[in-house]
């Protein structure tokens, strides 16, 4: 059997598979993905990959063992919104195919029904970036993926320890998008900050006024320049 390559979107729950989707991962020999996604294929008959270790590494072994025989690749939400197509994209452009799905950040709008052609959108997962805190802040709707380890309460704790009047502005915590215990909780950025840690998280900040949102700064915060050692002219 030739070789083939498809991305498969996921969306934030197994229904949102469609055929087109559920074929592609049934004429594969070989699946990848995290290992949540996995598990949504238990009775899958060829070979399970799991996402883990060197990503550059097993992009490669995927792609190339991609020419031999048809492989799958899992990818939660859409592929190419904050998500794992884009590697595929670099690798392996004009050989694969993408399925695309509901993104995270389209079903957490949805369940808040917030329009979101306004909205900005930003990413800190498995990032040590500092935190585009006046940006999202100015933002008319920012969503904001977390991680497992700075998750949506922690980074509402970061806007309000930038910019303490954040700390009023309203917005939401979404959790655990599509599973059996999805959480959906509004509130403001400081009682969101309070909320306990949680995993699969993105956290929804709802659009300010002039009191509660930073000016246009003249220049850029220290952290957002590279340096050498720390030889850099601090600001007063």
């Amino acid at each position: 059997m030739s070789g083939s390559l498809v991305i498969v979107g996921c969306g934030v729950s197994k229904d949102d598979l469609t055929s087109r989707h559920l074929d592609a991962v049934r004429r594969a020999q070989v699946l990848v993905g995290g290992r949540r996604l996995l598990d949504w294929f238990p009775d899958f008959p060829g070979e399970k990959t799991a996402i883990e270790g060197d990503m550059a590494s097993l992009v490669s072994r995927t792609v190339e063992r991609s020419q031999r025989e048809p492989v799958a690749v899992l990818a939660s939400g859409d592929a190419l919104f904050f998500g794992i197509g884009r590697l595929f994209v670099e690798r392996a452009a004009g050989r694969l195919s993408i399925l695309p799905n509901i993104t995270a950040a389209q079903a957490a709008v949805s369940r808040l029904g917030r329009p979101w052609d306004r909205a900005r959108f930003f990413s800190v997962h498995g990032r040590g970036a500092p935190l585009p805190w006046r940006a999202i802040l100015q933002a008319p709707l920012a969503v904001v993926y977390a991680d497992p380890v700075r998750t949506a309460p922690a980074l509402a704790a970061e806007l309000t320890e930038c910019w303490p009047d954040a700390g009023r502005r309203c917005g939401a915590v979404v959790a655990s998008l599509g599973g059996a215990t999805e959480q959906c909780v509004e509130g403001t950025l400081t009682e969101l900050s309070r909320l306990p840690s949680t995993g699969l998280s993105m956290l929804v900040v709802f659009g300010g006024d002039a009191v509660n949102a930073p000016s246009l700064p003249l220049g850029l915060d220290d952290g957002e320049y590279e340096r050498c050692g720390d030889l850099i002219t601090h600001p007063e």
